[in-house]
């Protein structure tokens, strides 16, 4: 899974021998599919889902990204997909959950997260609450 439009994955990032990483295969895991049907995808960084292949040219659980857009180490997805009209996280093979891996020797952790996206009113009043926080918070401080 990933979406690799903007230039070929090119640095891998896999888990070690003895991970559990069960969490994010099938079945169970968070994509039904092995791929998408994606209407349009924007952006400018690629990336996949997966490390590599294995000798049997199975996916391997982990991240693949373009080297150069590693910033200080870090590295910041920025895709939009669009999907047709009707589009459900079952029709397009996405299982709603969290799904998270740790290594077993580093800790590091990998996460996919599918779920629903806020309504543009609850953003607005997240948004607010969040501000009333703040702003109260700096009145305390006075």
């Amino acid at each position: 899974m990933g979406g690799t439009t903007f230039g070929p994955v090119n640095t891998e990032f896999g888990f070690h021998a003895g991970t559990d990483f069960s969490a994010i295969q099938n079945p169970g895991g968070p994509f039904a599919f092995s791929e998408f049907q994606v209407a349009a995808i924007s952006g400018h960084e690629s990336f996949a889902t997966y490390s590599g292949f294995d000798n049997n040219g199975v996916r391997q659980p982990g991240i693949g990204v373009v080297r150069a857009d590693l910033v200080g180490g870090l590295w910041t997805p920025d895709q939009d997909w669009v999907y047709g009209p009707g589009a459900t996280f079952a029709s397009l093979g996405l299982n709603v959950g969290t799904y998270s891996v740790s290594d077993i020797l580093t800790g590091e952790t990998i996460t996919i997260e599918v779920g629903a996206v806020p309504e543009p009113g609850t953003l607005f009043l997240l948004g607010t609450g969040l501000c009333a926080v703040v702003r109260r918070r700096l009145k305390k401080q006075n």
